[in-house]
């Protein structure tokens, strides 16, 4: 499991922006199979919490 974690002011104002910054990180995982091959399961944080309905491998 890969923990990511985004330590910034999740406000609604911002939640567009990293939306796109995880798409584009998962998109680097999903092209280098050698780095994701051992992942099962990404999960994003802000500031140490979780994300609630994020599913990134799918």
């Amino acid at each position: 499991m890969l923990f990511i974690n985004f330590n910034e002011n999740f406000a609604e104002q911002k939640r567009y922006d990293f939306l796109i910054r995880s798409g584009q990180i998962i998109e680097t995982f999903q092209s280098n199979k050698k780095l994701i091959k051992d992942i099962k399961e990404v999960k994003f944080l802000v500031n140490g919490h979780q994300l609630v309905g994020v599913d990134l491998m799918k």
